[in-house]
């Protein structure tokens, strides 16, 4: 997909003008920037969800999404949650359940399946709906924070899981963060905003298999630093 020449204000504020940029086809793109960089914006451009000048060449058909909240529907369980978004693509109940509980069974919650929203921790309900939008035959996964405001620990946990469903489906993402570590781990291209009007400080494919990666080794302590160069 290729955004071509893309413009957006609010009312006399510039968020892009004339922007171009390439998210990769089957890949995982990550854009990182400081608040008010238009990070959010180019989600709802990408999505369908605010107007906007230029041209989107080859915009996905299907899409699904990952927020910095689950959005889950409380008066279901985490099977009805799933078999929600898959009835009308899935019409054999059979195969939907079988669909439903291999992907439950890959995020590490098949014994959860018949529990309520209210009953899940926090990276329990993430993880379903991380485990949502992969269900879902969509051409595009776009995900807006999805592992904000977690600690540490849980922030690992939550992304090896998403990196363990990617491997099996390599669908193409596209997710924004402000966290530079967490940007480097998932990333196939990592793209930095800066300014108003956004500019791209930094545009870069990051060469390494996603399931072996080491945010410690000297390869990514080097592009972290020149990345922060541009926070401080």
């Amino acid at each position: 997909m290729k955004l071509v020449n893309i413009s957006k204000r609010y009312d006399n504020k510039v968020i892009f003008d004339n922007l171009n940029l390439e998210i990769p086809e089957n890949k995982i793109t990550v854009i990182i920037g400081s608040s008010g960089t238009g990070k959010t914006t180019l989600l709802n451009i990408i999505g369908g969800l605010t107007s906007y000048d230029g041209e989107i060449k080859d915009a996905p058909n299907k899409l699904s999404f990952v927020f910095s909240e689950p959005r889950l529907v409380n008066n279901l369980t985490v099977f009805g949650n799933l078999e929600y978004v898959l009835k009308h693509i899935e019409t054999d109940k059979n195969k939907r359940k079988e669909i439903i509980e291999n992907i439950l069974t890959a995020v590490e919650l098949i014994e959860y399946k018949d529990y309520y929203p209210r009953e899940l921790s926090t990276g329990m309900a993430q993880r379903v709906a991380i485990a949502r939008a992969f269900i879902v035959p969509s051409d595009m996964i776009i995900m807006d924070e999805a592992f904000r405001g977690l600690d540490i620990g849980l922030k690992n946990r939550l992304m090896n899981y998403f990196i363990r469903l990617w491997n099996d489906n390599k669908k193409t993402v596209v997710t924004v963060t402000h966290d530079i570590s967490e940007a480097i781990y998932l990333a196939d291209r990592i793209y930095l905003f800066t300014g108003s009007p956004v500019e791209i400080a930094l545009a870069e494919d990051v060469e390494s298999e996603q399931i072996s990666r080491d945010i410690m080794s000297n390869e990514y302590a080097e592009l972290k630093n020149r990345i922060y160069k541009h926070f401080i």
